[in-house]
């Protein structure tokens, strides 16, 4: 179950967010709090 959320958030990111991975790889753009926790909450919805 848990690697099945993971591959899902893995994907949903690449997807939906790709942002995400330029907020982490870089301080200056912003947090990736509020981005990060909009993505598991409607992740977690599906579980």
């Amino acid at each position: 179950m848990i690697r099945n959320f993971l591959v899902d958030l893995r994907t949903y990111l690449k997807t939906n967010k790709p942002q995400f991975q330029e907020i982490i790889s870089s301080a200056m753009l912003g947090s990736p709090i509020p981005c990060l926790k909009e993505i598991l909450f409607n992740r977690l919805q599906l579980f």
